[in-house]
């Protein structure tokens, strides 16, 4: 996809960038939630009860749509049918966040907090080297479009794995935790702005306006 440039005599490519499995070696969520728990056993815990949650109600989502996907694994699959599948997610990706407000998860944590446990992540081989030469291609638009709970986490995994991010511009989409104005604090709850396929294609389509 491409957007304009004012004053340019060709048009920017924007390049999307998922974060967890795509940059990462594997998936954060759970240096995200360690990020309020400090390391504790009880955070840990809490933090699992909630994975185990989910995984409960993916497999259950999972188990509902087999005959359909079996039965279309014999022809071609429908953008349609994709989409719809999908989309079944939602429910799921709101319970979870649900979840993970409601025992707290997230709570206590600094801004500061999430960037320094973003620090620990491993990055794909070659994957900072390759963001880097295109965030300094004026040609080139770089965003990173995430389901990850913190804003702050995937700067300070990027910036730790090598992306020189001082004075480039890089947006990144994703959820992000409620910070308390007087405290500075996340308050435990999640903003849901990306919780499906469509909720990411929506954000690109943004970025795209803008």
């Amino acid at each position: 996809m491409q957007r304009a440039v004012a004053g340019a005599s060709r048009r920017a490519v924007v390049l999307a960038l998922d974060f967890d499995q795509t940059l990462t070696v594997g998936d954060t969520l759970s240096a995200v939630a360690a990020a309020a728990a400090a390391g504790q056993q009880p955070g840990r815990s809490r933090f699992q009860r909630c994975a185990d949650e989910y995984a409960k109600d993916l497999a259950a989502h999972e188990a509902g749509w087999r005959p359909v996907l079996d039965r279309q694994s014999r022809t071609v699959t429908s953008r349609g049918l994709l989409d719809t599948y999908l989309e079944a997610l939602r429910p799921i990706e709101e319970a979870s966040l649900r979840r993970v407000a409601a025992h707290g998860i997230l709570a206590g944590a600094s801004r500061t907090d999430f960037a320094r446990a973003g620090r620990n992540v491993e990055l794909q081989a070659g994957a900072a080297a390759a963001i880097n030469h295109f965030l300094q291609d004026p040609n080139f638009h770089v965003c990173i479009v995430s389901v990850n709970w913190s804003r702050d986490f995937i700067r300070g995994a990027l910036e730790a794995g090598g992306v020189h991010l001082q004075g480039r511009l890089l947006h990144v989409y994703c959820n992000d935790p409620e910070f308390g104005a007087s405290t500075g604090l996340s308050t435990g709850a999640i903003q849901p702005r990306l919780v499906v396929a469509s909720d990411k294609a929506a954000a690109l389509v943004r970025f795209i306006d803008e």
